[in-house]
């Protein structure tokens, strides 16, 4: 009461009004008015947190800081759609010179443009019901290679070096890779090849353009191998390309796009193959 009667005092004089540094002094030790002399202190008041889910940093002791966990890098990487355009043009040129090599080299050897007859006789209508062998093969084999998936160990590691090279190709993408490496291939080794070395000498030459990154993918290269010969023999039997090749488009379509949209979450990044892995499907 005192401290209040001499402060209404000065402020009725203004003579004896003593200045702000004077009221500090003089008031210097003493407890708030609204506040008991041995109150415990209040705690410093805690920052609401900002729209962003933390508080800003600060300097003074006793300030809380809200960290939020970042999310892992790689589970952005799998849930995001990466498209590869310059991969896909890259692998459709280099089909397209596949394709040119075996369009002129059995233009050569058989003195005929006609590279996707083995048969000249055949008529249009042999020519339209042929590929749904090749459709149905092809369906076959993937549903095969799907059931034996968690017995060899190759098939997971495969999927790992080409979705590490592919990323998370657009549908556009996959469909051209797929078309370009089934008519590029098969216009080569089942068109010109198979006419000019047969069926075994052609298969090798195709499962050399499969051989993996690593020694333990030797088994890509077998099956290439295995493939290569039943794809011949469609060709005989069918005599002509349109089975080979709907078979080799509907197993490279199936896998790509497979491989490309199966989540792995938690696998270590940037263990991929060299680019000249996107040839060799």
């Amino acid at each position: 009461m005192a401290r209040a009667e001499r402060a209404f005092a000065a402020y009725l004089r203004p003579s004896l009004r003593p200045s702000l540094q004077e009221i500090r002094e003089r008031t210097a030790g003493e407890p708030p008015l609204d506040e008991e002399p041995g109150s415990p202190a209040k705690a410093p008041p805690i920052p609401p947190p900002s729209p962003r889910g933390c508080t800003e940093p600060s300097p003074g002791p006793g300030s809380i800081r809200y960290h939020p966990q970042p999310v892992p890098e790689r589970m952005i990487k799998s849930a995001t759609p990466k498209s590869s355009p310059a991969q896909a043009s890259t692998a459709a040129t280099f089909y397209a010179v596949i394709f040119l090599i075996g369009f002129f080299w059995h233009g050569a050897a058989q003195e005929t443009n006609d590279f996707w007859r083995v048969d000249p006789e055949q008529g249009l209508v042999t020519l339209l019901w042929t590929p749904l062998l090749g459709v149905l093969f092809g369906l076959a084999v993937v549903r095969g290679f799907r059931a034996l998936e968690g017995r060899m160990s190759w098939l997971p590691a495969l999927q790992r070096e080409f979705r590490d090279l592919l990323g998370r190709p657009s549908g556009r993408d996959l469909f051209i890779l797929a078309v370009a490496s089934s008519v590029g291939e098969e216009v080569l080794f089942r068109g010109a090849m198979l006419d000019a070395w047969g069926p075994w000498i052609s298969s090798l030459v195709f499962a050399g353009l499969h051989i993996g990154p690593k020694r333990s993918l030797w088994p890509w290269t077998l099956s290439s191998l295995l493939l290569g010969l039943c794809l011949a023999a469609l060709t005989l039997a069918t005599g002509n390309l349109g089975a080979a090749i709907a078979a080799h488009f509907v197993i490279n379509l199936l896998n790509l796009h497979y491989i490309t949209r199966k989540p792995e979450f938690g696998r270590p990044q940037g263990h991929g193959v060299s680019g000249a892995g996107l040839q060799r499907l």
